[in-house]
């Protein structure tokens, strides 16, 4: 077949309307296909509907040309070739878009969420899935630490630091003496004591005992080991870990 008869079929043909307008009534076709099955699906598919509604502009020139008047046409005659091939490609590529298109989302749908899913194989999205799952209760919280409560004082008896000169008053009772405030009577900052208690001083009437602590060092009184056991006097002094402290009774 020559040029001639091929351009009189592409601009002619039909019954004098011309194969042209075949071409744009497909390419329309696989437009609005992809614009009916993504808006069923939920599919953005933004791409490959853009390609589909600007593929068709390629069949403009001809268009232009076939419904322009003698003049134009005349005017156009050199044209016709690249018009017959802009038209081809706006009438084929479409086809093939529709084809990429159909292969790559065949089966996907979008959720209400957003999420891609195949619900051909899946049914409902395996990520909404995950998500609304019931997810298994928080741990409790620890328990707040507990405070010891202060102890009553015996108002006869302290202990000073003698570095310090802080005073520690004695309980009624039992005084427990260590590094943690929460867990102590009398609190020394000193790294080398027990943080739960190294030593007690236990109040046996008018008398104050001094007792070591099982598995802690043991304190010096007045520069020599104290014993496990032994009753304090007024103005004596022992150590604990690396703090001494004067003993005063009244």
């Amino acid at each position: 077949m020559s040029n001639p008869d091929f351009f009189e079929l592409y601009y002619s043909g039909l019954g004098g309307i011309g194969w042209w307008l075949l071409l744009f009534v497909i390419a329309t076709a696989v437009y609005v296909y992809m614009w009916y099955d993504s808006e069923r699906r939920n599919l953005s598919a933004r791409e490959w509907k853009l390609a589909a509604l600007l593929l068709p502009t390629l069949l403009l020139p001809t268009l232009f040309f076939r419904f322009s008047g003698p003049e134009t046409q005349t005017s156009l005659q050199a044209a016709k070739m690249p018009f017959l091939y802009l038209g081809l490609l706006g009438g084929i590529i479409p086809v093939i878009v529709a084809v990429g298109y159909y292969m790559t989302f065949q089966g996907m749908q979008h959720c209400a969420r957003g999420h891609l899913y195949d619900h051909a194989q899946s049914g409902s999205c395996p990520e909404c899935a995950v998500l609304d799952a019931p997810r298994p209760p928080a741990p409790p919280r620890p328990a707040p630490p507990k405070v010891r409560t202060p102890c009553p004082k015996t108002g006869t008896g302290w202990l000073l630091e003698t570095a310090s000169r802080r005073r520690h008053d004695l309980c009624v009772g039992i005084t427990l003496i260590g590094r943690d405030a929460l867990l102590c009577d009398v609190a020394l900052p000193d790294p080398a004591v027990s943080k739960a208690g190294h030593v007690q001083i236990r109040q046996l009437g008018s008398n104050y005992v001094l007792e070591p602590l099982p598995g802690r060092s043991q304190p010096m009184l007045n520069g020599t080991p104290a014993p496990n056991s032994v009753t304090l006097q007024n103005g004596d002094t022992f150590t604990v870990g690396d703090t001494e402290l004067k003993v005063v009774i009244l």
